[in-house]
């Protein structure tokens, strides 16, 4: 008899941990199967107790009812098998298993239907206490947007658990199909108390992101405040938490220096530009020779100036610069101007001109004509997707008319035309994943600072705010060097990197001219040699009286000024001014050269990161 006890036990008890797994998975698929279960239950019910009762009494309507009878009363746990035990059939030990079986999925799926139905919040707290093992992604605000960047997380490993002052029912619904939790503030001043402790999130190596996506940026900021409070009551360490914020600005870097370990400030019409020009790069437009430069120059244009042309062309002149090339965009708007000031430094920096003219007007098509042959990419920004769609085809008709070969990019806030032709909103897709971005950021950064102990995540810890952004602009470029070098991730992972040194010193000098177009996009402009030398002076005087200075020589960051905005061909100059001046030995060319020469790290990061998302993806 004990023989047979412990197999029971032991079977039971699996069978009861993979219904409570069960029960925690994402509602699309227990939906899928409770419908099954619950037609295949009664189509079998059907079938054994119309087989019973007609073997053991006859066919009357009396029987038919007391069948259907017992039909419905296997779907809430009660069984007639008394009734019909002395059918022939139900004898055999197979189909006693089978009877059984079919009333356990039967009671089963009406529970499951009953949990979904309701909401269950056990069902919800059994799924965080199951998934406690996994990074935390908290989500502040109930939207489209953020609906869509959740659905996308849980893809990927994430425990993702939608934090608001209120969810409606079909907003909560949505968020348990997905597999998250929903879980309602007390009050509109931040999380409660207990949302750490309910994820089991504890000091330790377990991380945990924090994503605040409501249109008010006054309530985000309030709501990461008080997150970060209670992270820090809870011994969290600033390495365990990131921050993706929407529209706090320089109140971003302030949580940054608070503790938040990684910080993450976009707009969405910024956002939206970044992406739209990283999976339509205008370095695929242009040709390279065999020594990494550019062999045409580069021309855009910009139809609309609103807030998403303006993020466009900022885009386009961070990614636009290449050796061997000259930048040149066309922007084509009423009122253009009103957009774009006149004193804005970036207009006498960059060759941009401002066309007062729609681009279903005569005057953009005689543009086209005359300057089509140099034209590479073509944004549509007009803030209407369906004005972005038309203008889209007559365009693309009278570029292929004329053979001609530029990008045609569409692009409205959150959305993008894709490769296929159907529109997609950018909160559906990869993006934003802060710590997949941060990871080749980290590894641009570390080189930076290669000379300092530690690993590249503690360097990270201690970068500032504009550091950051100027290393993610960096990572962002990586593709655009290897693409000038005629090398694939692979080759150059392969080695070797670069392939020849003068391929290296072209790859050198488009690195600067992005490094350049970063700092003028931050409002930086050259720092003038008199204050170059004050500065030098004051680092001397500091080091003679304290025995260190922190004083950068070449940039002040309160002015916005640097010293190194000057062409490729005066690096060597300053660096010699520099060190004539100062205790500094710097070689402003080399960090150039550095930065190509981490490719493979940023590649081998990437790479860390892919393999980590496919781990998490096969954990769910």
């Amino acid at each position: 008899m004990l023989s047979a006890v412990l197999p029971t036990i032991l079977v039971m008890s699996a069978l009861f941990a993979a219904v409570l797994v069960y029960l925690t998975s994402d509602s699309r698929f227990r939906q899928l199967t409770t419908r099954a279960g619950m037609a295949v239950g009664a189509l079998l019910g059907i079938l054994l107790y119309g087989y019973g009762y007609a073997a053991c009494y006859g066919f009357s309507l009396s029987t038919v009812l007391r069948a259907l009878i017992a039909l419905a009363r296997m779907f809430i746990g009660i069984n007639d098998y008394a009734a019909i035990s002395e059918a022939p059939l139900l004898r055999h030990p197979a189909v006693q298993a089978l009877f059984w079986a079919v009333h356990f999925f039967a009671c089963y799926s009406a529970a499951s239907a009953a949990v979904l139905r309701l909401g269950d919040r056990f069902t919800a707290r059994l799924r965080l206490r199951l998934m406690r093992h996994r990074p935390l992604l908290v989500i502040y605000g109930v939207n489209a947007q953020s609906l869509l960047y959740g659905q996308g997380m849980t893809g990927k490993g994430r425990l993702v658990l939608f934090a608001d002052e209120a969810v409606s029912g079909k907003d909560a619904e949505a968020i348990r199909a997905m597999g998250a939790v929903p879980d309602v503030s007390p009050d509109a001043n931040g999380p409660g108390p207990g949302l750490l402790r309910k994820a089991g999130i504890r000091p330790g190596r377990r991380h945990v992101d924090l994503a605040v996506l409501k249109e008010d940026a006054r309530s985000n900021l309030t709501y990461a405040g008080c997150f970060l409070d209670l992270a820090r009551r809870a011994g969290l360490r600033p390495e365990q938490l990131t921050l993706l914020s929407r529209g706090l600005g320089q109140e971003a870097g302030k949580l940054q220096e608070a503790g938040f370990g990684s910080v993450w400030d976009f707009d969405p019409y910024d956002l939206t530009a970044r992406i739209a020009v990283r999976e339509n790069p205008p370095w695929d437009t242009l040709r390279f020779d065999e020594t990494g430069r550019a062999a045409e120059d580069f021309g855009a244009v910009i139809v609309g100036f609103g807030r998403m042309g303006r993020a466009m062309l900022t885009q386009l002149i961070l990614n636009g610069q290449f050796e061997g090339s000259t930048f040149r965009a066309d922007v084509f708007t009423h009122n253009a101007q009103r957009g774009w000031p006149n004193a804005d430094p970036l207009l006498t920096a960059y060759d941009i001109r401002l066309h007062d003219a729609d681009a279903d007007s005569e005057a953009f098509y005689a543009f086209l004509k005359e300057r089509g042959p140099a034209l590479h990419y073509i944004a549509l920004c007009t803030g209407s997707e369906r004005e972005n769609a038309a203008l889209a085809a007559d365009i693309g008709a009278w570029l292929s008319e004329y053979g001609l070969r530029a990008a045609l990019v569409q692009v409205a806030r959150d959305c993008l035309m894709g490769g296929d032709g159907r529109i997609r909103n950018i909160w559906a897709g990869d993006i934003p994943d802060i710590r997949r971005m941060d990871a080749m950021a980290m590894a641009v950064n570390s080189r930076y600072h290669s000379g300092e102990a530690g690993t590249p995540e503690e360097k990270w810890q201690r970068c500032d705010s504009f550091s950051r952004f100027s290393c993610r602009a960096a990572a962002d470029f990586a593709p655009a060097l290897l693409r000038a070098a005629g090398k694939s991730a692979l080759e150059a992972l392969a080695g070797p990197w670069p392939p020849a040194p003068e391929i290296l010193e072209h790859l050198a000098m488009t690195e600067h001219l992005r490094w350049c177009a970063f700092h003028r996009v931050m409002g930086y402009a050259r720092m003038p040699d008199d204050v170059l030398s004050a500065r030098a002076k004051l680092r001397m005087e500091e080091l003679a009286r304290e025995g260190r200075s922190g004083i950068r020589v070449t940039r002040d960051s309160a002015q916005r000024l640097h010293a190194c905005l000057i062409p490729w061909e005066e690096l060597d100059a300053l660096s010699a001014r520099v060190a004539s001046l100062s205790d500094l030995t710097p070689d402003y060319k080399a960090m150039d050269r550095d930065n190509v020469l981490a490719i493979p790290d940023i590649l081998r990061a990437a790479a860390a990161q892919k393999e980590e998302r496919r781990h998490d993806r096969l954990s769910v």
